[in-house]
Formats: structure tokens, C-alpha cells, sequence
């Protein structure tokens, strides 16, 4: 598989968007990303799963702005440049998308998509996933999808900009079974702020 062009310099090829859907950057790699104190864990954790080194379960959770969405987006790539599919969402957008598959003339449809996304051997990235975006439908929904993915073990990705106490319990105890699963607090501040 041809390697990605410089990305300072020409677009890449199409080695992404044939492996990945979602991503919100391109130039978010591991390459360009800006070291942020604090981040470290977070970033070797995302670049351990992205190299196939580390279990294929991983939540990283802290503040905002300590660039949870950028390591995800590199963590896709990375997987894209192996061959390896990644769909990635941020949950209220992946949520929304499940709402409109509940439609009468399309029965089943929504259960077709949940088993699709349990069962996939794609990674999957949900990105800024907290209970205030959810109703319990929602809740057991997310639920359903990650315990699916848990029992296949699934490359796995949630990232989550509150405390694990934001998340549904039963859905943060998957990611803490021993050689499955990686928890990691990204310490970094909000580099928005800092004015760098």
C-alpha cells in the first residue's frame, strides 16, 4: 500500500478516504501533532492501537481541548495507511444518524445497523461521548453497540471531555478488562485557550 504524500505539500492520495469515513482533518496525524504537556499517555495510547500494540479497547477521557479529536483523527489515519477500515463519529452526530434509521417503512433497519457496528472488524472511534448528550434509548443504544463490540473485540475507540462518572458504568467497565482494554486520562489543558 502506497505510504501518504507529504501533507505540507500535496494532498494525499486516496488511501484515506478508502479506509476511513468520518475523519475531520486529514493533516491531523501523528507527524503534526503538537506534543501538549499533560497529553503524553494519551498520545502513546493512541499511537500503541494505531501500530496494533496495545489491546483493541481504548478510553481516553479528560478536559477539553487537550486534543482528544486531533489523536483520534491520527489514530484513524494511521489504521487507514494499514489497510484497516475506521468509521469515526462523534457520538450526538452518530446518534442523530441512528434516529433516522427508525423509520415504519424500513423495518429492522435500525437493528441491521446496531448488529453492523457490533459486529464489524472495522475501528471504530466515538468521540465525545458523555450522558448529557443522551436519553436512556440513546444510553442503551451506545450500550448495545459497545458491548457487541466487546464481546468481538473490536478495534474500539471512545473519547469522553468529562470524568469516567459521565459515562454509562457497564459501557467504562469493558475498557478496564485486563488485556482487552486501555483507560488513559489525557492531563493536557485546553490548548484553545493558552493562545499558542
Amino acid at each position: 500500500m502506497k505510504a501518504l504524500k507529504n501533507l505540507e505539500n500535496e494532498q494525499p492520495d486516496n488511501t484515506i478516504g478508502k479506509y476511513s469515513f468520518g475523519i475531520s482533518d486529514e493533516r491531523h496525524t501523528f507527524a503534526t501533532f503538537k506534543k501538549w504537556p499533560g497529553s503524553e499517555d494519551a498520545l502513546q495510547a493512541f499511537k500503541d492501537l494505531a501500530e496494533g500494540k496495545a489491546p483493541p479497547f481504548l478510553l481516553v477521557y479528560g478536559g477539553v481541548g487537550n486534543g482528544k479529536t486531533r489523536m483520534v483523527n491520527a489514530a484513524a489515519i494511521r489504521l487507514a495507511e494499514r489497510g484497516i477500515f475506521s468509521a469515526v463519529w462523534i457520538v450526538p452526530d452518530f446518534l442523530s444518524y441512528l434516529k433516522r434509521m427508525i423509520n415504519p417503512e424500513w423495518p429492522g433497519h435500525l437493528d441491521g445497523v446496531i448488529e453492523h457496528y457490533q459486529a464489524t472488524k472495522a475501528a471504530v472511534f466515538f468521540d465525545d461521548f458523555a450522558l448529557e448528550y443522551g436519553t436512556p434509548w440513546e444510553e442503551s443504544i451506545m450500550e448495545r453497540i459497545i458491548c457487541g463490540r466487546y464481546r468481538n473485540q473490536g478495534i474500539t475507540v471512545v473519547t469522553c471531555n468529562k470524568g469516567l462518572g459521565a459515562l454509562p458504568e457497564r459501557i467504562v467497565s469493558r475498557f478496564f478488562e485486563p488485556g482487552l482494554g486501555k483507560v488513559v486520562l489525557n492531563k493536557g489543558a485546553d490548548y484553545r485557550r493558552s493562545g499558542k
